[in-house]
């Protein structure tokens, strides 16, 4: 009995001091420090974005062609060549058309001298018309006193509507003269305009996207020869999802990124959004119209666009995710301890919170390393080792 009390009260002290040793470690671990991650509160921008993916493109794209057929004598741009609204871009062989132009300018020349031929027939017919009304009105004096015969009245008269016919008729060849050098000028004007028509010019300022016909090629009336897309707006045409809308406005500004420089970012401002959502994706296509372009426009480049759609200048802020904004809490330090304090929060933006109230710019917050539940408060904390 004896050695067995005295095992059980060995075991019993091995137990006691087992007891003991296990709440020395726990008070010792209570006042081990934890290990943080410390971010400053700090002024600066607040902005939320709406962000999307799609490519460079131009406001408007024509295909130039010829209004008429023929064959072609010159192009004189090629693909990526920048051209200005009226600079020529290609022409159609003109031997045909300076031709009839020319036999079209002769018809001028025809047509003024019969016309001219014609005001003086007219000018002599009036001679000719003022001297038979004076002979008929002088015979006609004569027989009223018996000096001539009826017969002789009858000749005066018919010489008179003689002279009034052959006046009408000069009028008249006057009027057709003139008509012909009418038309004459008018066919000279339809072979110029034929001619004009034979160069074909650039509607706008531009740079050329496809080159489609070469020098020799006979074209009929509207095959493409040329494509020049506008550059009086470059646009980014990205798809934003559906769920942004309501905070879409235009004129928003923006930033658009290149895939073929990331490193670089361009000021852009929303020009217009689409009236009609993809069905399958359901995101609307949004314009971004580039207010800084790139060196190189490349059409069709894949793009990234942001739209800003809330932003807060100059206010104090804390990196998203550092503090609990549902709850309104931040941990912070306060004399090496965790300490827990109460802020509230403006704008939620995509990397920034706005802080209304609660802390200051001297705060530091702290995080654990891991991102992962939440520190003690109360603890000591030392910053962790990277």
């Amino acid at each position: 009995m004896t050695l067995f009390s005295c095992r059980l009260v060995r075991r019993g002290g091995v137990t006691a001091l087992f007891v003991v040793a296990i709440g020395g470690g726990g008070a010792a671990f209570a006042r081990r420090p934890v290990d943080v991650r410390t971010q400053h509160v700090e002024a600066g921008p607040v902005e939320r974005v709406a962000v999307g993916t799609g490519t460079i493109e131009s406001e408007a794209q024509v295909a130039l062609a010829f209004t008429i057929p023929g064959r072609i004598s010159a192009v004189e741009l090629r693909e990526g060549d920048r051209v200005h609204a009226g600079d020529i871009a290609a022409t159609l062989d003109a031997s045909e058309h300076e031709r009839s132009l020319a036999v079209a300018a002769r018809g001028i020349d025809v047509a003024a001298a019969g016309a001219t031929r014609s005001g003086a027939e007219v000018e002599r017919a009036e001679v000719a018309l003022e001297a038979a009304e004076r002979d008929e009105a002088r015979v006609g004096r004569l027989f009223a006193g018996g000096s001539v015969s009826q017969a002789e009245l009858d000749v005066a008269r018919e010489r008179l509507a003689r002279a009034r016919a052959d006046l009408d008729a000069a009028q008249a060849a006057k009027r057709q003269g003139s008509g012909n050098v009418a038309a004459a000028r008018a066919t000279v004007a339809l072979h110029a305009q034929r001619k004009e028509e034979g160069v074909l010019r650039s509607p706008f300022d531009g740079v050329v996207v496809r080159r489609l016909h070469e020098p020799g090629d006979v074209v009929g009336p509207a095959a493409a020869v040329l494509v020049v897309a506008s550059t009086r707006k470059v646009l980014a045409r990205v798809w934003i999802d559906e769920s942004s809308l309501h905070d879409l406005r235009e004129g928003q500004e923006a930033r658009v990124t290149l895939r073929s420089d990331p490193s670089r970012t361009f000021r852009a401002r929303l020009d217009r959004v689409a009236v009609e959502a993809d069905r399958q994706t359901h995101e609307v296509l949004a314009d971004l119209e580039l207010v800084e372009r790139p060196s190189r426009l490349v059409l069709g480049e894949r793009a990234d666009g942001a739209i800003v759609v809330a932003r807060r200048d100059a206010v104090l802020r804390v990196p998203r995710g550092v503090c609990d904004v549902a709850r309104a809490r931040c941990l912070v330090d306060r004399g090496g301890v965790v300490a827990a304090v109460e802020a509230r929060f403006g704008l939620v933006g995509d990397d920034w919170v706005e802080v209304a109230s609660g802390l200051t710019a001297t705060d530091v917050l702290l995080t654990k390393p891991d991102q992962r539940g939440e520190l003690p408060v109360g603890r000591r904390h030392r910053e962790a080792r990277p």
